[in-house]
């Protein structure tokens, strides 16, 4: 069964609750440093609150007087918290201050004093109380982030360019003097009210959703834009680039910007892009073909001509190895040379025949830091007509020759077709006949041998007609058998 519960004695429990309040009111003073203290009227009594004690790191139960506490501020400040303290015993008027004390332990530390008067029912100031903080840690705090603003706007303004800073709602809080300079502002201008009235019309629109979509995205903010220059009127490229400033919780603190001209880079930029159209259309107009490597050997440029000599479209070799795309060319003259004007850093130039292109090229390839450069022209048709030409003056030089040749035999023959009519007439036996009619033959052979060499070193092609293979083997079976010996 239940048992009645105790009751507490009178004010009891009011006392209890005294001590529990009292009990979180210091823990609260320990946990934030900060302890209470009153100076009893008119007697001038101090009294201290433990933690009190703690800050100035004297023994429990210290009780200093009012001088004596003063003696733990400098000696700098000790003229100033009289002044404060008296007025308040005096006149009624409350403080609050932060300086510097030096403790038992010969530490300085910052703390924040704050005092009032204490009236009884007829008004008159009985006591004064009020509350001793140790603030080190934030004081520090703040004069290393003082510190961190002063070499920043330091550094800022020593910078030859626009430095700029933002709240984390976007709204520009600072700028350095080049801002204004540039401007043509005073330096106590609004940066975030003038800064739209310096972007060119055309920019500043993309540039404000860009700004925008940096602050919701948390991201990084780059984008080029025309500042108007106020010294000439100038409007100027600059490349504007903000980054988000995180707090130890990583929540963005501020945005810390710059801008840079960019100018002379925009300029030099639009111009080589108007080149690199200009030698495109160039390459692509002329009649030899080319292409160029890569350190890597893979293809980064063809002109049509090279599409239509190599029978391959840019599309399917750009990016591409060369050596992968034409496996025939490895270890070939091609694969040779290249090494070699890559190796050698020097221009070489060749002839070749390519057999799966059944096509012979003259190349010449030049070497650089981006890789290789080959220009080349299929000289197949070329290479022909030179060998044909070729032929053509050995056939006329052999004409020549066998002309004199033929002459000279033409000058041989005639007298003996002279003389075997001669000789025929001298024969008085059969086979002397035979011979002499044999001899006559091979004469006249001869001569039409040198009639047709004649008409070969004329030019002239010359009838084409049957032959009596069987005679004229007979023939030549005759002149082995007489000629040679047995």
């Amino acid at each position: 069964m239940p048992f009645p519960k105790k009751a507490s004695p009178p004010g009891q429990d009011h006392q209890n609750s005294l001590a529990q309040a009292a009990a979180l009111q210091r823990i609260a003073g320990k946990a934030a440093r900060i302890g209470g203290w009153t100076i009893e009227l008119p007697r001038r009594k101090l009294t201290w609150s433990d933690e009190i004690r703690a800050i100035h790191e004297v023994p429990d139960g210290f009780t200093p007087t009012l001088e004596d506490a003063i003696e733990f501020y400098p000696p700098e400040y000790r003229a100033e918290v009289t002044r404060k303290v008296e007025a308040c015993i005096h006149e009624g008027r409350p403080f609050d201050f932060e300086l510097e004390i030096i403790t038992s332990k010969k530490r300085r530390l910052w703390i924040r004093a704050v005092g009032e008067p204490v009236r009884d029912e007829a008004g008159t100031i009985t006591s004064i109380q009020g509350a001793f903080q140790d603030i080190t840690p934030g004081k520090l705090a703040e004069q290393s982030a003082a510190e961190i603003e002063a070499r920043f706007r330091r550094l800022s303004e020593s910078l030859p360019f626009i430095v700029w800073t933002a709240t984390t709602e976007g709204r520009v809080d600072y700028a350095n003097h080049h801002f204004y300079k540039y401007a043509g502002l005073p330096e106590e201008a609004d940066p975030a009210a003038s800064w739209p009235a310096m972007v060119h019309p055309q920019d500043l629109q993309p540039s404000i959703d860009a700004w925008t979509h940096s602050l919701e995205q948390e991201s990084i903010y780059t984008t080029d834009l025309r500042l108007l220059r106020h010294a000439d009127q100038a409007w100027r490229w600059h490349r504007i680039h903000a980054a988000p400033i995180r707090d130890a919780k990583g929540a963005i603190a501020l945005w810390c910007g710059t801008a840079l001209d960019i100018h002379e880079t925009h300029r030099l930029q639009a111009e080589s892009n108007r080149l690199a159209t200009r030698l495109t259309t160039t390459l692509e107009s002329i009649t030899d073909a080319v292409f160029t490597l890569d350190p890597e050997w893979r293809f980064t440029y063809l002109n049509a001509e090279a599409e239509r000599l190599l029978r391959r479209d840019r599309a399917s070799l750009l990016g591409r190895c060369v050596w992968d795309e034409f496996p025939e060319a490895v270890g070939s003259t091609f694969d040779k040379q290249y090494r070699l004007a890559r190796a050698q850093n020097r221009t070489v130039n060749f002839e070749e025949f390519f057999p799966p292109l059944d096509s012979w090229f003259d190349v010449r390839a030049f070497p650089s830091n981006e890789g290789l450069t080959v220009y080349f022209r299929d000289i197949t048709e070329h290479r022909r007509l030179q060998h044909q030409f070729l032929r053509t003056q050995r056939m006329e030089s052999l004409g020549t020759l066998a002309g004199g040749i033929a002459h000279d035999l033409n000058n041989l023959l005639s007298p003996i077709l002279m003389g075997t009519s001669l000789l025929r007439n001298w024969q008085s036996t059969e086979d002397g006949r035979k011979l002499v009619d044999q001899i006559e033959r091979s004469a006249r052979r001869g001569a039409d041998l040198v009639k047709q060499v004649l008409t070969f070193a004329r030019g002239t092609t010359g009838n084409r007609g049957p032959v009596d293979a069987g005679e004229l083997l007979r023939e030549l079976a005759s002149i082995v058998t007489t000629t040679f010996p047995k």
